[in-house]
């Protein structure tokens, strides 16, 4: 009997740690990662500034581009708004947010917010960045042009 209470406490024990190493850690506002997220945004900028969309279209997260279209859609996005704002002339972090997990559900998540000039006109710019395979991706891009 006192066999049985013992292997009982055990796997009591056992379920207990098990449950410990299944659960996330979370972490927020992370300056480490919101500099892992700037550089991606900066390699971004600098391939808009030089009119590399190509090196540009590399940047976002692969779950953007379901199909081929997808791609030559971001793509086609990225030229007008180059040819309606004009040149790129510089940018500056306005806001910034992560959110990483750890456990078995890890992942992490960015916000970067930017206002951007440009020769035509000013924007605010949100990227949603994710990291993928230890890289971090744009997942989500827009742009609101700013009144003057």
């Amino acid at each position: 009997m006192k066999k049985v209470k013992i292997i009982v406490f055990c796997l009591g024990i056992l379920m207990m740690l098990s449950c410990n190493f299944s659960a996330n850690v979370n972490f927020k506002d992370e300056k480490l990662e919101k500099e892992n997220a700037e550089s991606t945004a900066a390699l971004f900028f600098s391939a808009i500034r030089d009119n590399k969309i190509e090196n540009a279209l590399e940047l976002f997260s692969d779950t953007i581009y379901k199909n081929k279209d997808e791609k030559e859609k971001v793509k086609l996005f990225l030229i007008q708004k180059n040819e309606k704002l004009g040149n790129f002339k510089d940018y500056i972090l306005k806001d910034w947010k992560t959110s990483r997990a750890i456990g078995t559900d890890s992942k992490a998540l960015y916000l970067l917010v930017y206002d951007v000039k440009y020769d035509n006109s000013e924007t605010k710019e949100t990227m949603t960045l994710v990291n993928e395979k230890e890289v971090v991706k744009i997942w989500n891009y827009n742009v609101d042009l700013l009144d003057k």
